[in-house]
């Protein structure tokens, strides 16, 4: 009997231990981040002695609460010392850089001052709260930022003195005549580089001068000619230059690229980085979204321009629903460059530097410009971001014209732009962009899929004949990028420069409805002024998953009114669309029955019937259905400040409606799916859309 008990003891603790062993989860705790991700940092780069100020983000997990809403903002300087420099809030405050409350984005802004060159290094640390409701430390990881020495003034003077002088040299050389171009270049070569202010200076494509300064500092040249209606043709050099007696017929046997690498599809793997979750199980061969970026700052002297056409060939599409956004001439400056990182497809029309190492701007260096003072950091360094190009022109006369010194942007600017490209397709019609692998690499290590690019100096006219192609294979005709015609082609016109593909072959857009509940993002999503996914709003989360999307008139830094979109087809089968949705309004409840209407509406959009409204809901509207009533008569709205603010005043929400729609007539049809929240009155008092769980079925 004893033996009996011995054994059904011994039984029993073998069965609790694999019980605790079976199912460990019963006994511990959530598995809790041991790092808040990254912080991002802007500007990466500071001069001595300046005020600087540096404003960083923290995108915390979705699910994850912070301890008391305050994360620790420590700077580390260049001799080891930690100090605490601010706080990362999330409370909707354009003070400290935050634009929602409660989005779980925490943001700080702070004025920082380095009396000593070097680096400097920033980290977010905090406390989470775990599901036994104690408290963890966390911290993010480092980001760094660079310190560097003022710029001499006699240093940039230097610069700014041989450049300036480098024209009236040109001038001398041509002896009057344009056909003295490539003897004038390489005198004025010689001439730069026995400069003393002058470390190295190298000429590439006939007109492509890069100068290296003893200082540091990058300067150069881009010298085109002049045609017979004044304008210029090459985008980065001279058309011919050291060819002038090549033919189209004996061009094969002195190309620089082997004819067995002259053909389309994956030619370089890169090393695509993406930050967070929302590049997860998207599918990588789709083009992110159908925003559409030109950046053509010499679009006004140049004879064969892109542009126009691009969106001749967008606007004629059945199935489009592209968003065009276009720079040109001098409004395409160093700041708007920055932008391109949120767009699907971005054409650079523009003058190359280096061979595929640095791009031209259309902003104008001018070192009594408050801009300038941003830029100095930039310029300096092993590998600087930005340098300064005298842009000649040499007229029909033979003299050296329309001289401007521009700031030229090097592939160490793009890989430092804040955020990553969207799966994008780069078209880099601009001379030798892919003459050498710092920009591709750049551009493709920013999460770009694909990069377009030429070989040598190339014509304008070819550049148009291959951006139109480039849209027609893509947007038209719905292909891939490697069943672009001209991939592999040259340019008919010396030095017959070859048009190649670099990183994905494969991409191209949707044609069904992707990323419909924002798990993924904005991937998928075309949008105009303010439309952002999000994981909570205040107390607020999603109905599904981590992720809403949020439309709005204008939140935060945004002033203009939201707008995403999808174009795709509608199945055969499908009879219906569904979603969610969550309208908040400052200007309830003292606007109700006034002309500040702002608006929400859901709309079907095709090239045969035009639009067909949805979904039209306008403040007044939303009173009558909720029974809200000027001034202090809520009905079925529900308040829901101080939790979620906007900007000026108390915000009330319907709470989630599920709306559902008959989209029989439009199977087998293309459709643009618009949501949009607009402004009518003015743009004071904010209204935003929650939006998720969209479907069609």
């Amino acid at each position: 009997m004893k033996l009996l008990k011995q054994f059904s003891q011994l039984t029993v603790a073998l069965l609790l231990l694999l019980v605790v062993f079976t199912f460990p989860s019963c006994d511990k705790d959530d598995p809790i981040p041991t790092t808040l991700g990254d912080l991002d940092a802007t500007p990466g780069e500071m001069v001595v002695n300046t005020p600087t100020v540096v404003t960083t983000h923290i995108h915390v997990p979705p699910g994850v609460a912070v301890a008391n809403n305050i994360l620790k903002l420590a700077k580390t300087d260049a001799s080891g010392n930690t100090t605490e420099v601010g706080e990362l809030l999330d409370n909707g405050n354009l003070a400290n850089g935050d634009e929602i409350k409660g989005d779980n984005i925490y943001t700080a802004k702070v004025t920082i001052t380095e009396s000593t060159s070097g680096e400097i290094t920033l980290k977010a640390t905090g406390e989470i709260t775990n599901s036994k409701g104690d408290n963890e430390a966390v911290e993010s990881k480092q980001t760094k930022i660079k310190v560097y020495s003022d710029i001499k003034g006699e240093d940039m003077k230097a610069l700014l003195d041989i450049q300036n002088n480098m024209a009236d040299e040109l001038t001398n050389y041509l002896g009057g005549s344009q056909n003295n171009a490539e003897s004038a270049i390489n005198q004025l070569l010689s001439w730069i580089q026995s400069q003393p202010e002058v470390e190295s200076a190298t000429l590439t494509n006939g007109g492509d001068i890069e100068i290296k300064y003893k200082s540091g500092l990058m300067g150069g040249a881009i010298i085109s000619l002049e045609d017979e209606n004044g304008y210029v043709d090459t985008r980065g050099g001279i058309s011919g230059y050291s060819k002038l007696a090549q033919t189209s017929s004996d061009r094969g046997s002195t190309a620089k690229i082997p004819v067995s690498q002259q053909t389309r599809g994956k030619n370089y793997v890169g090393n695509g980085t993406f930050s967070g979750k929302t590049m997860e199980d998207f599918d990588p061969n789709t083009i992110g979204n159908r925003n559409v970026f030109i950046y053509a700052p010499y679009e006004a002297s140049w004879q064969n321009n892109e542009r126009p056409h691009i969106i001749n060939i967008l606007d004629s599409l059945d199935c489009g629903g592209f968003q065009v956004t276009a720079y040109t001439n001098q409004e395409a400056d160093v700041a708007k460059i920055a932008e391109m990182t949120s767009y699907g497809m971005v054409v650079l029309s523009t003058h190359g530097s280096g061979g595929g190492k640095a791009v031209l701007t259309g902003e104008i260096a001018d070192t009594t410009a408050a801009a300038y003072q941003t830029y100095k950091a930039m310029l300096q360094g092993d590998s600087p971001k930005m340098g300064i190009s005298m842009n000649i022109t040499i007229s029909k006369q033979g003299n050296a014209i329309n001289r401007k010194n521009v700031y030229k942007l090097y592939a160490s600017y793009i890989s430092g732009l804040a955020g990553t490209f969207p799966q994008s397709v780069i078209l880099a019609n601009f001379c030798g962009s892919d003459q050498t692998p710092p920009l591709r690499d750049a551009f493709i290590g920013k999460g770009a899929k694909t990069y377009f690019g030429y070989t040598e100096s190339v014509n304008g006219g070819f550049c148009v004949t291959v951006a139109k192609d480039v849209f027609t294979t893509l947007a038209k005709n719905n292909k891939t990028t490697s069943e672009v015609s001209k991939i592999g082609a040259t340019d008919p016109v010396t030095p017959f420069a070859t048009f190649r593909i670099q990183g994905s072959g494969t991409m191209k857009f949707a044609t069904e409805l992707v990323n419909s509940n924002f798990e993924k993002g904005m991937l998928g999503w075309t949008k105009s002024g303010d439309g952002r996914a999000i994981s909570q709003l205040g107390y607020l989360d999603s109905p599904e998953g981590s992720y809403m999307g949020i439309i709005s008139t204008g939140l935060g830094y945004t002033v203009s009114s939201g707008r995403i979109s999808q174009s795709f087809i509608v199945p055969a089968n499908a009879s219906e669309l569904t979603l969610k949705w969550n309208f908040f309004s400052e200007e309830f409840l003292e606007y109700i029955g006034s002309s500040y209407q702002d608006w929400f509406e859901v709309i079907i959009v095709t090239k045969e019937f035009g639009e067909h409204v949805l979904i039209s809901k306008s403040v007044d509207g939303v009173a009558a259905e909720y029974g809200a009533a000027y001034p202090d008569i809520p009905g079925n709205l529900t308040s829901v400040s101080p939790d979620i603010v906007f900007d000026q005043g108390g915000v009330y929400m319907t709470g989630w409606e599920t709306s559902t729609f008959d989209i029989s007539n439009y199977k087998g049809k293309c459709v643009s799916l618009v949501l949009r929240c607009s402004d009518v009155g003015d743009s004071i008092f904010d209204t935003a859309v929650l939006i998720d769980e969209i479907a069609v079925k």
